[in-house]
């Protein structure tokens, strides 16, 4: 069973709302804060939270929704447990929806979303190597803007996607993402393809950079095992022919 902090919120707060309730969780899922397959004891954490079970249990329906956790016959509630199937099935639907969103979306960006994205590249290289959490507040502005003209549904389900791949990562990734060299090289050709309004030239860029991160953590997490459906997913992407010339020329 997960241990509860003995720094309990207080009172009940009514005004704490199922979706209040729902964020904090799942903050502290994403966070490593409940390991996978851990029990969530709904009664510490109502007292936790400062709420009744019933928010607390709709709360808990949504992060189901989201397959963060899951629900036991008897009623309890369990994190998610890692499965290599699970996180290369992820991986491979952000690829391909990420480049759809970014595909009709970068043709609609504003000039106001050029200098946001400009901002955020500046903002994550002062922040490299030295302070995390400001370099990935940044870095996921970043990709929400140029995905901020997709259909709403489609970001809804990418962020999803992107929360379920987050809870992986942070327990099994061993390297700080914003240390990563080649990622500054793929952010800057990705925020010039914005700035060319290409879609196709985006769209390609974003799936190289995300199945990139994907087979690197995946190779930490079961070396001996081959990402395919990952790079089948990029190869949609691509296109065949483009992905083949691709490989010849790193050969």
């Amino acid at each position: 069973m997960v241990p509860v902090s003995s720094s309990r919120m207080g009172r009940r707060d009514p005004s704490l709302t199922v979706r209040t309730v729902h964020r904090r969780l799942r903050d502290e899922i994403l966070s490593g804060r409940f390991p996978f397959g851990a029990v969530l004891p709904q009664v510490q954490l109502a007292e936790r939270y400062g709420v009744s079970r019933t928010p607390l249990r709709e709360a808990l329906r949504l992060l189901e929704e989201e397959g963060l956790i899951y629900a036991e016959s008897n009623h309890r509630a369990r994190v998610a447990e890692f499965r290599f199937d699970d996180l290369e099935a992820i991986s491979a639907q952000r690829i391909m929806m990420s480049a759809v969103a970014t595909a009709v979306s970068v043709p609609q960006l504003t000039e106001v979303d050029i200098k946001e994205l400009r901002r955020d590249l500046e903002l994550m290289e002062k922040a490299r190597d030295r302070d995390a959490a400001t370099w990935k507040l940044a870095n996921t502005h970043f990709h929400n803007t140029h995905m901020s003209h997709a259909p709403l549904l489609l970001r809804q389900d990418l962020e999803r996607l992107s929360d379920r791949n987050a809870l992986y990562r942070s327990v099994w990734a061993r390297d700080s993402p914003h240390s990563d060299p080649q990622s500054v090289v793929e952010h800057m050709a990705l925020a010039h393809a914005c700035e060319q309004r290409d879609g196709v030239m985006a769209a390609h860029t974003m799936a190289r950079h995300q199945a990139r991160i994907a087979i690197a953590v995946m190779a930490g997490v079961v070396p001996e095992q081959e990402p395919a459906t990952i790079r089948a997913a990029l190869n949609m992407v691509l296109g065949t022919g483009r992905f083949m010339q691709a490989d010849n020329r790193l050969s």
